[in-house]
């Protein structure tokens, strides 16, 4: 059966003024309670708090004791956009321990999951928390995937903007492949086609920035084409989502124009590899829409639907990427 996992504590890193606000994850709850399917979902909480062992699995020292030492600030800023307050320390490292539950759930059980992560995670590097972000829990959920046992774990990162940090994390890596498509010209600058690892990890990153009002069917087009071909050929263990809804057409720090029930589809497709397939919260600002998204995804993720696929119209960047991924993919 579907689970949903989240941290009751997260709702303390909070500053209502800012975009990245508690209020998107209740509205996603809210949503997933007053719906027939979704409010039979299992609820699993964190059974206690990452410890310092786990995060330096994929985060360093510098970027822990960073957090730590402003665990009790009111109102700290680690950069422009990323802001800390009493509750934050605590949130992110419940949210990123309910993340590797999820992960451990879905491994022993077969069973796909949604976790409603706050504070997101997908823009922390090895090294610095930013872009909202403090602790990587997509990173950190992929590298508890391998310590479990499985050999190739796939992350499929649908935010707006590119997941600079968990590239950045995996770069080097043979078993993780991370998918990405994202706005481009846009925050954080990073996700260029010919962004596809190095050393044992080249070919193993694939990046399609995308251009303002880029819709489904240019998308549709890229994962039937280039990023499903891949990960079938791949033959992931696990499936990890950085599930940003701010690629959503009324999202106001977006620029792409995808459809919520899109989400569902893209889902689909990649819960038809495999059962194991688990959505992190990243993104998406518009509270009236996310939570529509999130009950796309979580609908596909107990019942998957057929992705139509198909050259529709495609997006101007998926040439460009095959050329990329030649010496690597078949595609």
């Amino acid at each position: 059966m579907t689970f949903v996992a989240f941290d009751p504590a997260s709702r303390r890193h909070d500053v209502p003024s800012h975009p990245e606000t508690a209020a998107r994850a209740e509205a996603i709850l809210a949503a997933f309670a007053s719906d027939a399917r979704a409010s039979s979902f299992p609820l699993l909480g964190p059974d206690r708090l990452l410890t310092r062992e786990e995060a330096l699995r994929v985060h360093t020292p510098r970027l822990w004791l960073n957090l730590e030492n402003h665990a009790r600030d009111e109102g700290a800023l680690l950069d422009p956009d990323t802001y800390m307050v009493a509750g934050s320390f605590d949130a992110a490292r419940g949210t990123a321990r309910v993340g590797l539950q999820a992960v451990d759930r879905s491994l022993e059980h077969s069973e796909p999951g949604f976790v409603v992560a706050r504070p997101p995670g997908h823009h922390a590097t090895a090294d610095r928390s930013m872009g909202f972000c403090l602790l990587n829990n997509v990173a950190l959920a992929a590298r508890h995937a391998l310590d479990r046992g499985a050999h190739r774990v796939l992350v499929f990162d649908h935010d707006v903007h590119h997941g600079n940090g968990t590239q950045d994390i995996f770069y080097g890596s043979c078993d993780v492949l991370y998918q990405s498509f994202h706005l481009a010209p846009h925050y954080p600058g990073t996700g260029a086609v010919d962004e596809t690892g190095s050393g044992d990890g080249q070919g193993f990153t694939m990046n399609a920035p995308l251009p303002k009002g880029t819709g489904d069917a240019e998308v549709r087009s890229l994962l039937a084409n280039v990023f499903l071909p891949a990960a079938r050929a791949w033959r992931p263990d696990v499936v990890l989502v950085s599930s940003g809804f701010d690629s959503l057409a009324e999202d106001p720090l977006g620029g792409l124009e995808l459809t919520a029930p899109f989400f569902g589809e893209m889902v689909s497709a990649f819960r038809a590899l495999t059962p194991r397939v688990v959505c992190f919260l990243e993104g998406g600002y518009q509270l009236d829409e996310i939570p529509k998204a999130a009950l796309s995804e979580v609908h596909a993720l107990d019942d998957p639907g057929r992705f139509p696929g198909g050259k529709t119209r495609a997006a101007p960047v998926e040439s460009a990427l095959r050329g990329a991924l030649a010496d690597h993919w078949s595609l």
